[in-house]
């Protein structure tokens, strides 16, 4: 498929900048627009985001202790008592990874694709408990911070996964001593997926 291509609903030309980008939200149109292969799919409206205060902002360059990025999309998450957002951030080379922003709270974080881990469950763990995550062959102690269920409220820009508005699924949220964090989703399915990183300082992030 080309990098170039028209979105299906409103005719609006679109423009992917990573390769293995699955779902884009159409700014004219907020249709959210599913890539594979040479199929285009149109899979109904996403919320329009109300534009909230941020640190960031999609299309502007970034800078966290030498290490630049740029946000090419970004989802909003309701989780009951309020709401946070994840922004899908690409660098020069191509390298991903999610910021996350929870009331001044910033997480950077990246899937965990090593498949060491074993799956985890909301029933087994509460608020306090402890988990051990591999790291890089490294066992690393965890302790669960929050466990909530959430649902996408909108969305905007590139992203690696489909889109589907008021689409729920569960999370855990894990800290340990050392200032890393994790964080578990599962959705209805079975599925999960695992997200490593770090709790940072907002005032290290600069814009470029």
């Amino acid at each position: 498929m080309s990098n170039d291509f028209n979105c299906p609903s409103c005719g609006a030309e679109l423009k992917k900048e990573i390769l293995y980008t699955k779902n884009i939200i159409c700014e004219y149109c907020c249709s959210s627009i599913f890539l594979e292969d040479d199929s285009i799919k149109d899979l109904g409206k996403v919320a329009q985001l109300a534009e909230k205060p941020s640190i960031l902002r999609l299309g502007q360059y970034f800078e966290y202790r030498g290490w630049e990025f740029v946000p090419i999309g970004r989802v909003r998450y309701d989780y009951g008592c309020g709401w946070w957002e994840e922004w899908y951030v690409t660098n020069a080379v191509g390298e991903t990874k999610w910021v996350s922003i929870d009331e001044g709270n910033i997480a950077i974080e990246e899937k965990d694709g090593s498949r060491k881990n074993s799956t985890f469950s909301c029933d087994d763990l509460s608020v306090g408990d402890s988990l051990d995550i591999i790291i890089e062959d490294e066992s690393h102690t965890f302790t669960v911070t929050e466990i909530k269920r959430c649902k996408c409220i909108g969305a905007e820009g590139e992203l690696p996964f489909v889109i589907i508005q008021n689409e729920e699924f569960n999370y855990i949220d894990l800290l340990s001593h050392k200032g890393e964090s994790a964080t578990i989703e599962i959705f209805d399915d079975g599925t999960q997926d695992l997200f490593l990183g770090l709790w940072v300082d907002p005032f290290d992030i600069k814009e470029c």
